[in-house]
């Protein structure tokens, strides 16, 4: 084939997964900061758990909205860079930053580094992705504490959760887990997490947290560029571990 022809069936073949919602990480592109802007309003209590070195809680203070903001960074070394990016920030006695991870369960466990603060860090070995990342084959490891939501939310007294962003590297059902008393309360109103490649090393399904989230009647949405579209059953298809955002609502 013409490499030309290839060059340009490719470009279709991205354009075709971006259009579905499949593929596109850059928050961005993909509708999730869409949707973050559409949904954050004054007052608001929001939860990132995955939080990394804070670019998705500064994207939500970038929107000028009155809200509160709890980060979850279980990795040191990360932590480290999440507090000095918020020391000196304008709103920085709204964000409540927690060097701890959650799950179904408080424990201590081992996050493997990948790099130093790299996104790719997880509770889980890559190996779905080594095929296209052989970097991946080594890494060293980091003790980390975790705990749950329902715990976290009994600690502090917080009585609602507006929004719950979760991106965990596969680590979306436990955490979840950990949440089912405030999942059944309808404590929690808004959940979007992360789906794809991850679910593969950690051995969750995308089923497993359809399924969990309906039963406490939560309604499931896929995110798209420019929306997104209500997911009313589960169809074997969407177990694709293609890189893509999802909300459930109450």
């Amino acid at each position: 084939m013409d490499p030309r022809w290839h060059s340009i069936f490719r470009k279709m073949k991205v354009f075709h997964n971006w259009i579905r919602g499949y593929g596109v990480g850059d928050p961005a592109r993909n509708g999730e900061y869409r949707f973050v802007r559409s949904y954050i309003t004054d007052g608001m209590i929001v939860f990132d758990v995955g939080a990394h070195i804070g670019d998705w809680t500064n994207y939500i203070l970038s929107l000028g909205k009155d809200v509160e903001v709890h980060c979850f960074e279980p990795v040191p070394s990360t932590f480290e860079r999440l507090q000095q990016r918020f020391a000196n920030h304008p709103k920085r006695t709204g964000v409540f930053l927690n060097n701890v991870g959650l799950s179904d369960r408080p424990e201590t466990a081992t996050m493997k580094i990948y790099g130093e603060y790299a996104g790719s860090n997880s509770l889980y070995e890559r190996r779905s992705a080594l095929a296209t990342h052989p970097s991946f084959a080594s890494f060293r490891e980091q003790s980390v504490q975790l705990t749950t939501l329902d715990a976290y939310l009994e600690e502090t007294k917080v009585d609602c959760v507006d929004m719950l962003k979760i991106d965990v590297e596969g680590h979306e059902l436990k955490v979840l887990q950990g949440a089912s008393a405030a999942l059944l309360d309808g404590r929690i109103r808004c959940v979007q997490f992360e789906y794809g490649g991850c679910f593969l090393d950690s051995g969750a399904t995308l089923k497993e947290v359809y399924e969990l989230l309906s039963l406490y009647g939560y309604k499931i949405f896929r995110l798209l560029p420019y929306g997104k579209i209500r997911i009313g059953s589960f169809e074997s298809g969407l177990e694709n571990y293609q890189y893509s955002n999802w909300v459930a609502m109450r």
